[in-house]
């Protein structure tokens, strides 16, 4: 294609990024929360009440998919116009909102009301500070599931709204997120005005570190378990919020596990952040200490 006329421009400018996603790609869409959605392709794209955005750039957000494609994929206009064309000729799309239903529904697992049984797992089988599971218990941090007695962590969106929740097996070495959870919160134990946040890949082992650190005179850390059960593209999404609602943050501290996917996950957060943050491991710290 050499020359695209005005008039099939402005409708080609009329194709919404999210309605070319859901239509063409689907496959790249992430659900972040209730009314937005991130990409597995560039992960730093947002998409949210029609408009996109890459938040590790600054500048007015955009709708079109157009523009999307030669901003963010680096097609020429020519090619970027000619590819739209060529979908619309083979499938005319249908329009897509944020908040479509075919989306998979979170729902709360049930509270037991009694957490005598994962108190008990908690503090005598895996060692933690019961000062420490009482306070978290009476807060409603974590609770005990009705019926299977699996140990909830829920997530909180910033309504304070939990929105997903990971369980925890006490009988057998099974835990998992519950279906439908939100991919942009997960639990977490945090302290406003915090310059500093530790990253893990579980909540028991966010749990164990917390309590040893107690137990030590150590208090009033901000923690938080990210994704690392789901595809590798998405696992850093709780981080989101919580950067944009805390600006005194400097450093991340990574507590991941030496495998290849924790040494895959704590490479790509050096990568994304390393420019704004100070992105370090644990047993770094503990050497400096």
């Amino acid at each position: 294609m050499t020359y695209v006329p005005p008039e099939r421009v402005k409708e080609l400018r009329k194709l919404d990024i999210l309605t070319y996603f859901k239509n063409y790609r689907p496959e790249d869409l992430l659900r972040y929360d209730v009314c937005s959605y991130v990409l597995r392709c560039n992960s730093a794209i947002k998409i949210e009440k029609g408009y996109w955005s890459n938040w590790n750039k600054k500048g007015r957000l955009k709708t079109s998919a157009l523009d999307y494609l030669i901003e963010e994929e680096h097609y020429s206009f020519l090619n970027a116009a000619g590819h739209l064309q060529r979908l619309l000729e083979i499938l005319p799309p249908v329009k897509a909102t944020e908040n479509d239903e075919h989306e998979e529904v979170f729902r709360v697992p049930w509270n037991n009301g009694d957490p005598a049984r994962i108190r008990a797992w908690l503090c005598e089988s895996q060692g933690l500070d019961a000062g420490l599971i009482d306070e978290l218990i009476d807060k409603q941090l974590i609770y005990e599931e009705k019926y299977t007695h699996h140990v909830v962590f829920p997530g909180f969106n910033t309504k304070g709204e939990m929105v997903s929740a990971y369980r925890k097996s006490i009988a057998f070495d099974f835990g998992e997120p519950v279906s439908g959870s939100l991919s942009g919160y997960s639990f977490a134990l945090k302290k406003s005005g915090a310059d500093s946040i530790h990253l893990f890949e579980r909540p028991l082992d966010l749990l164990k570190f917390v309590s040893g650190e107690k137990i030590r005179g150590e208090k009033d850390m901000s923690c938080l378990c990210l994704h690392m059960a789901e595809k590798e593209d998405s696992f850093f999404l709780p981080l989101l919020p919580y950067m944009k609602e805390n600006e005194e943050l400097k450093t991340l501290i990574l507590h991941f596990d030496r495998d290849s996917a924790g040494i895959r996950a704590g490479e790509k957060l050096k990568k994304l952040l390393d420019e704004e943050y100070e992105v370090r491991e644990w047993r770094e710290e503990k050497e400096e200490c």
